[in-house]
């Protein structure tokens, strides 16, 4: 079985502040983060959000979020 892809339109991404998420709960949407010109995943749905997640996501800046299906 080969490896599934779907295209997503980017205006489906909805910017989000990585203050607005909260530490110890589950993410209800796919976090991706825009480098450069590429848009890639960094946190998958359902991953439980921690303090050093938010870490993360402030090193990295410019927060993407998309909602999932």
């Amino acid at each position: 079985m080969g490896t599934k892809y779907r295209e997503v339109d980017a205006d489906a991404y909805v910017p989000i502040e990585a203050d607005k998420l909260v530490v110890g709960v589950r993410l209800p949407f796919n976090v991706f983060v825009e480098d450069k010109s590429d848009i890639k995943p960094l946190f998958n749905k359902e991953t439980i959000f921690t303090s050093l997640a938010r870490n993360i996501l402030k090193e990295k800046g410019n927060i993407k979020s998309i909602c999932c299906w």
